[in-house]
């Protein structure tokens, strides 16, 4: 490129590059290194009207950044995909990016209650820019988080994929350049957003999205139209300051399950057992799936494994007794009651006119 401007100018490449702004010195090392300052190339390609632009960008494989101890380098994604989509949304909606000092001031951080999420991210980010991330567990918060800086990737997200620096909730939409965009790429970002800030209901089954962004949650809506899924909206109120899409059928949660969840994650698995069951005749190893599952949030809620065992003390009870012995609401009851019936842990049958429940296994 350079000996094509050379022969075109008339001009020594020492003179092409001091135009440039940078010295010759270091550019014969940066050559030696196999590594140029992107400004540089930007100017090159800019102040000589090179059509060759474009093959220039496919000829980056990497990209790096700092010096000495601070010096790394990652892979350099050079058109959209899928994985990078994901990641943004992902970032969009359980991360952040911001400013630190010293040593880490390109920050990024983004944390869930799901480890499986977070090896995920750590899957996205890996295979798009070559890099490792370590998940760390907040004890306190009961939640997992990743917390890395990297100068590049922080430029990616805040550059082309436009994440704001910073508090973002309210004001965030889907990027342009994944706006505009096939269909693929715009269903990977809400897969992205769904995996992070999606929810399963236990009690009755549903899927929701909630944001504090209208625009964000109007293009979530048009993805479902896409997919012909059915929804229901809920607007902000006093208590709840967010925007809500709820999905409740069973056909259509099927589609949410094949569309917008990634699988064998867990709350993939959630939404599949509600819908599905267990299957499995093994009593003990069902317990630890739905242990695992749908673990209790706080002490003072009731859960599933409450219920359960409830059951497993008595052969048989109806609602009015299981709200009795629960001390919880009739709404409440009826919930958890008809969740794990659909989960094939409990049956039901009229008994004396009363409709009663018992263990769908045998006591073990």
């Amino acid at each position: 490129m350079l000996k094509i401007i050379k022969a075109k100018e008339k001009i020594k490449v020492g003179e092409i590059v001091e135009k440039l702004g940078m010295k010759y010195s270091t550019f014969k090392m940066s050559i030696h290194r196999k590594r140029l300052p992107l400004i540089f190339i930007k100017k090159l390609v800019e102040r000589y009207d090179l059509h060759e632009g474009m093959e220039i960008v496919r000829e980056i494989k990497e990209l790096s950044s700092g010096t000495g101890s601070n010096y790394v380098k990652v892979k350099a994604p050079k058109f959209l995909t899928e994985n990078l989509c994901k990641t943004v949304g992902a970032i969009v909606a359980d991360g952040n990016i911001y400013l630190g000092k010293g040593k880490r001031k390109w920050q990024i951080k983004i944390g869930d209650q799901y480890k499986d999420n977070l090896e995920l991210f750590s899957k996205w980010i890996r295979q798009e820019f070559g890099i490792s991330l370590k998940i760390k567990k907040e004890k306190r918060y009961r939640m997992f988080y990743i917390d890395f800086s990297n100068k590049i990737v922080f430029s990616y997200l805040h550059k082309i994929f436009d994440v704001k620096v910073g508090s973002k909730s309210s004001i965030i939409s889907i990027p342009k350049i994944i706006k505009n965009s096939p269909f693929k790429y715009r269903r990977a970002f809400f897969v992205g957003l769904c995996m992070f800030d999606g929810g399963i209901g236990f009690e009755r089954t549903y899927f929701c999205l909630s944001t504090k962004s209208k625009n964000l949650l109007r293009e979530f809506n048009k993805i479902l139209k896409r997919l012909k899924i059915n929804y229901s909206t809920s607007e902000p109120n006093r208590a709840n300051k967010l925007y809500q899409t709820y999905v409740w059928s069973k056909s259509d949660l099927r589609k949410v399950l094949n569309y917008l969840l990634e699988p064998n994650t867990t709350k993939w698995k959630q939404l599949k057992t509600l819908l599905d069951g267990l299957r499995s005749s093994n009593y003990k190893e069902n317990l630890k799936i739905i242990a695992t599952l749908f673990p209790k949030v706080r002490r003072t809620c009731i859960g599933f494994f409450d219920v359960i065992k409830l059951f497993e003390e008595n052969k048989m009870l109806t609602k009015k007794e299981v709200k009795r012995r629960l001390n919880r609401s009739e709404r409440t009851v009826r919930s958890l009651l008809d969740s794990l019936e659909r989960m094939n842990i409990l049956k039901s049958k009229n008994e004396n006119s009363y409709k009663a429940w018992y263990l769908n296994y045998s006591r073990r």
